[in-house]
């Protein structure tokens, strides 16, 4: 605080007081030295200015040097996965008319969605007599920083539940946020096949068989004997797996022998 008296410190002196730059006077600005040797009452001092609190940006946090006080200067600090943009500044300062000196940045994401869950799918068979098979896995699971409903865009192949022909196929799964930020593709392969027994063969020329379905699971092939020989065993075999994801089979039963008594 500055004071400047008009006759010294006598009597029916007036002093007045003033503030500097970014500071305001709280008080009377005049007084005046009294008979009594008193100055007239009242207290006056000077009060650093203030301007209006800050607000903090979306996704980020506000650093300031000193509050909101004149000559404060506050910065805008980005959380982790964000990135300044806009027209405004990173930092601002508190100016001596109680204005900041610009207006802050705000921030935007930059961390890219990521597959939380990507399906491994087994290989799959078709059922006896099909060229087709029901194949089904769970949808993936997208993870992000903001956004926390991502559903997940099936870019390759066909959804899940679907019946899928005989070959391998390939599935593709994409996922992008609010702020076109896209994530790595869940990418996942299996094959539609036929489980198949191994050829039957026969130890004797004695036995014959017939198989109309070939050697596919789920076919039937039986066995005759040459007239005048008895058959000992089971006169048909079927082609089974033990589940749906083996591509080789086994034979029900062992092929029969032929009798000449």
């Amino acid at each position: 605080m500055n004071t400047a008296c008009d006759l010294g410190y006598i009597y029916g002196t007036s002093c007045t007081a003033t503030c500097d730059k970014g500071f305001t006077l709280i008080g009377a600005e005049t007084k005046t030295c009294q008979r009594n040797k008193l100055w007239t009452e009242g207290d006056v001092k000077c009060s650093r200015n203030t301007c209006p609190q800050l607000t903090a940006p979306a996704n980020a946090d506000i650093r300031c040097s000193d509050k909101w006080l004149y000559r404060s200067t506050c910065i805008t600090e980005c959380k982790a996965g964000f990135r300044l943009v806009g027209s405004g500044t990173r930092s601002v300062t508190c100016r001596d008319d109680q204005t900041w000196s610009g207006v802050l940045s705000g921030c935007e994401d930059t961390s890219r969605p990521e597959f939380k869950t990507c399906p491994t799918v087994p290989n799959v068979n078709v059922d006896s007599g099909q060229t087709k098979a029901v194949v089904k896995w769970d949808v993936p699971v997208v993870d992000d920083n903001v956004d926390k409903a991502i559903k997940p865009k099936l870019t390759k192949g066909l959804a899940p539940g679907s019946r899928f022909p005989m070959g391998q196929h390939h599935i593709e799964y994409t996922a992008q946020d609010t702020a076109k930020n896209t994530a790595s593709p869940c990418r996942f392969s299996f094959t539609v096949g036929k489980t198949s027994c191994p050829p039957i063969i026969l130890g004797s020329q004695k036995l014959s068989f017939s198989c109309p379905r070939g050697f596919e699971y789920g076919a039937t092939c039986t066995f005759t004997c040459v007239t005048g020989y008895d058959m000992l065993g089971e006169n048909s075999t079927t082609c089974e797996r033990n589940d749906s994801t083996a591509l080789s089979g086994y034979w029900s039963n062992a092929p029969p022998i032929c009798d000449g008594k």
